[in-house]
């Protein structure tokens, strides 16, 4: 009944997680906005969760992570699927995201994308990012993948958005 549960609720290791956001991306990220859980699934549906209210659309890629629509589903929000082909390196753009009429009350970004494996370019981040803020679509952005690119580093949403919601983990790489 006392016991802290080890890394869940280490102040040590959400300094550590600040540092590394200031020294990876140049994003200076309080410990204390750090929520630590025990695997990315469940941080996703807490990002959902706590971000949307139910009956709110949801923009999503389409290909995209399969779980992005079930997670979506079972918290009653609504996935709005945007076809992303080859043109688009099977990524979500902000003229697709702008040209959703009505605009969904929010986005998933997958940058390293699942099951693509394809980044999003800085400057197109930071055009969904601004196409967001126009819009006031909230964020959240899945960075699960981050470390794992052949093409060089990943860039983080929010180094565009600072109000966006990151779900990262560290067990992929």
């Amino acid at each position: 009944d006392t016991d802290p549960m080890g890394y869940w609720e280490s102040p040590a290791l959400k300094a550590r997680l600040a540092r590394h956001y200031l020294d990876t991306y140049g994003v200076k990220v309080e410990p204390e906005q750090f929520v630590l859980m025990c695997g990315a699934s469940p941080a996703l549906t807490l990002a959902l969760s706590s971000t949307f209210s139910a009956g709110d659309r949801i923009a999503v890629a389409r290909p995209g992570y399969v779980a992005y629509r079930n997670t979506l589903r079972a918290l009653h929000l609504t996935p709005v699927e945007i076809s992303c082909g080859p043109e688009s390196r099977f990524q979500l753009t902000a003229a697709a995201l702008a040209a959703l009429d009505p605009a969904p009350q929010g986005v998933i970004v997958a940058s390293p994308a699942n099951p693509t494996g394809t980044i999003i370019k800085a400057a197109e981040l930071a055009a969904i990012a601004e196409v967001c803020r126009e819009r006031d679509i909230k964020i959240v952005s899945d960075e699960i993948y981050h470390g794992l690119s052949y093409v060089g580093p990943a860039h983080s949403m929010l180094e565009f958005a600072p109000k966006a919601v990151v779900v990262n983990s560290f067990s992929k790489y």
